[in-house]
């Protein structure tokens, strides 16, 4: 039971890690590009969706490279993996996947991103959102490293 238990977390560690650092910044873009009606629009975010596929390779390509992990931690589950420059990886996720969306012209959609942007931001302690929280390791002898994590609200917090 513990070997298939073992197994089951990993791969949901890594389907989470794959939707959130893969999958997202590149179809969050593309799906605002694809509900906008102007071509203007559509074409003023096309940036946003290149930016997305870039950083959805450093990150898949940092999650390969391992290693990928998660704590529970209160209220949460955090994930993590190594990424060289993690703050500006992260900034650029961040600009990636909100960035079309505060674009648009469909008041609902901008609201969205603006409500994603300000948890990213304001939050930290929330239960109810996703955040990406840049690590620095290694001493000042040491090449600077960054450990991205994405939080998500523990499952398992207050059951009965």
């Amino acid at each position: 039971m513990f070997l298939a238990a073992g197994w089951i977390g990993h791969v949901a560690l890594w389907a989470y890690l794959l939707i959130a650092f893969v999958v997202l910044p590149v179809f969050v873009p593309l799906a605002a590009i694809a509900l906008e009606p102007t071509r203007r629009r559509r074409a003023m975010m096309a940036p946003f969706a290149l930016i997305g596929t870039v950083f959805a390779v450093i990150l898949f390509a940092a999650m390969v490279r391992g290693p990928v992990g998660v704590q529970l931690a209160p209220y949460h589950l955090s994930y993590s993996i190594r990424v060289p420059d993690g703050l500006q990886v992260v900034a650029l996720y961040v600009v990636a996947v909100c960035g079309p969306l505060l674009m648009s012209g469909y008041r609902n959609v901008v609201i969205f991103g603006a409500v994603n942007l300000v948890a990213v931001i304001v939050s930290p302690g929330s239960p109810l959102r996703v955040r990406l929280r840049v690590v620095r390791l290694g001493g000042p002898s040491q090449a600077p490293r960054s450990r991205c994590t994405a939080d998500s609200p523990n499952p398992m917090r207050n059951r009965a």
